[in-house]
């Protein structure tokens, strides 16, 4: 009867710890749950961000475009009244041709400032689905996604990646029909999304 008695304590010990170790599993488990959805915030924050810049930049070279047309207008209105009149308006077109440099100079360097932060917004949706990707791939302990894993990946990825012209069907990923999206694969599959959103934006 001693020997159950203990028997039973030494079983109830070894069951509360291991109660114990499933609750501070599960609360690691929870916090990093917790520490992944603020960092895909983050980074969905800074790439929306990013999307607004380039949006923005896109309208301002729009609008210098068109002045600079107008401004080229102006020039040839010019040089053809000076041509029917003879009139010596040297000084004015001089002056207007180095308006239009300084415009076309501005154009230029805005024009590069829009490649670089579209090239930051790709980055950026990159790390972003890289992220994510990380997050499913490890359920079953195994590298690669599997069909159950690529789902849950869909799930996460932002709405702007969802309408893939390409589709984003598993089989299609798996390219080499294995059950698993290698990293391989789903770098291809990134580098594919991330271009189509580039030229649809």
């Amino acid at each position: 009867g001693v020997a159950f008695s203990w028997y039973q304590i030494h079983l109830l010990g070894s069951l509360t710890e291991r109660l114990e170790k499933f609750d501070a599993e599960n609360t690691r488990l929870h916090e990093s749950v917790e520490n992944f959805k603020e960092q895909n915030a983050k980074l969905k924050t800074v790439s929306d961000r990013l999307a607004e810049e380039n949006q923005q930049f896109e309208n301002e070279l729009t609008q210098m475009h068109k002045t600079l047309e107008g401004l080229e207008t102006v020039k040839q209105t010019l040089e053809t009244y000076a041509e029917e009149n003879q009139k010596d308006l040297g000084a004015v077109i001089n002056s207007l041709n180095d308006t239009l440099q300084e415009q076309k100079n501005v154009v230029r360097k805005q024009s590069e400032l829009l490649d670089q932060t579209k090239e930051a917004t790709r980055s950026q949706e990159k790390i972003l689905l890289m992220q994510l990707q990380s997050q499913c791939q490890f359920l079953d302990q195994e590298m690669g996604m599997t069909q159950q894993e690529y789902q849950m990946f869909l799930n996460m990825i932002p709405a702007k990646f969802k309408n893939s012209p390409a589709g984003l069907a598993f089989d299609m990923v798996d390219k080499d029909k294995n059950g698993r999206i290698t990293m391989e694969e789903f770098n291809q599959l990134v580098e594919r999304l991330v271009h189509e959103v580039a030229v649809s934006s």
